[in-house]
């Protein structure tokens, strides 16, 4: 017989309004260079990330930030992303202010319009495919260009500072 584990205690309502003001001042929702979306807090207090990343089912980790400056505080990070992150987004939506709001919608538009991964396309969905981008290979290159300049040069709303993510190593 297979080892089960217990299921955790449903999260409640009052569970999930500090996981969206805790997202809303220190969290940061972002897009990743392929296209997937995320969601990540850092902070320097180990036990409200701990508690963030059991909800999230998730590891924490020590941050980037205290590695490369080692005379600031220690920071701990959890992440979640794909499916969760956009679980958690959809969750959150309606607590969050306008400017949450508006990077949510904009994560899960493109979330929304990428392939699901894992699931199995059939024989006839694999050769349309395979003749819609024969028949448009240019369109389908110029497409996966500007996604790919797009994606260099996005900033993506962050904690305090206004920023967090990723910017091309020669900068805009």
């Amino acid at each position: 017989m297979p080892d089960l584990k217990p299921l955790k205690d449903p999260i409640t309502s009052q569970q999930i309004h500090w996981i969206a003001g805790i997202l809303e001042g220190e969290g940061c929702f972002f897009g990743g260079w392929s296209g997937g979306i995320n969601i990540r807090l850092v902070m320097t207090d180990k036990d409200v990330v701990d508690r963030v990343a059991d909800f999230f089912g998730s590891k924490v980790s020590i941050s980037d930030r205290t590695k490369k400056l080692p005379q600031m505080k220690e920071a701990y990070k959890t992440q979640v992303g794909g499916l969760k992150a956009a679980q958690w987004m959809m969750t959150i939506y309606s607590l969050m202010g306008i400017r949450r709001k508006e990077k949510i919608e904009e994560l899960l538009k493109i979330w929304k319009s990428k392939p699901v991964w894992g699931i199995k396309t059939s024989e006839k969905e694999k050769q349309y495919n395979k003749l819609y981008y024969q028949k448009n290979k240019d369109k389908v290159l110029e497409r996966t260009k500007d996604r790919y300049n797009a994606q260099k040069v996005s900033v993506v709303i962050g904690s305090n500072s206004g920023i967090c993510g990723f910017l091309p190593k020669e900068g805009i």
